[in-house]
C-alpha cells in the first residue's frame, strides 16, 4: 500500500519543511530561536531526512523509509539537546547572579516564560504523521 503511505509522509514532510524554515520557540534572555540558527547541519540533516522517508515511501518495503525516520528524529533530538545545553549554561550563569546578591532568573522560571511557537509542533505532528504512514502495511 505505497500510495497512502507515501501521501501520509508527504503532509508530514510539508509540515517538517514548514516548521523549521521558521520560529520554533521564544525564550525569555535567549530571543527567538530557529533551528538554522541553533545548528545548520543539524537542521538540514532533519530537514532531508524528512524529504528523503517521503522519496523512499514509494518502495513496497518502508525498512530504508524507517532508517531515514530514524535518522530525523535523531537529529531533532540533538537539537535540543543542544539547546538544552544552552538553556543550562545560562541557568548556571543566573546562579553566579544571585549569589552576587544580583536579582536573576532561575531554571524553572525561563521554562515556564518559554513560548511555544507554531513551527515547533508542526515539526512534531509531521514526524508523527510520518510515522504513521510508515506504519501503515500492505493488505493481502
Amino acid at each position: 500500500m505505497p500510495f497512502p503511505r507515501f501521501v501520509l509522509s508527504l503532509v508530514g514532510a510539508s509540515l517538517i519543511l514548514w516548521g523549521a524554515k521558521g520560529e520554533v520557540l521564544n525564550m525569555p534572555m535567549i530571543g527567538v530561536v530557529s533551528l538554522f540558527e541553533m545548528n545548520r547541519a543539524a537542521a538540514w540533516t532533519l530537514v532531508s531526512a524528512a524529504v528523503i522517508v517521503m522519496a523512499l515511501a514509494w518502495l513496497r518495503s518502508a525498512r530504508y523509509a524507517w532508517i531515514a525516520w530514524i535518522i530525523a528524529v535523531g537529529a531533532l533530538s540533538f537539537l535540543v539537546k543542544d539547546l538544552w545545553g544552552k538553556v543550562d549554561l545560562l541557568a548556571a550563569g543566573f546562579e553566579e547572579l544571585k549569589a552576587a546578591g544580583l536579582p536573576a532568573m532561575d531554571l524553572n522560571s525561563i521554562i515556564a516564560k518559554t513560548q511555544i511557537k507554531p513551527g515547533a509542533v508542526s515539526l512534531g505532528v509531521g514526524l508523527v504523521i510520518q510515522m504513521v504512514g510508515l506504519l501503515l502495511t500492505r493488505r493481502k
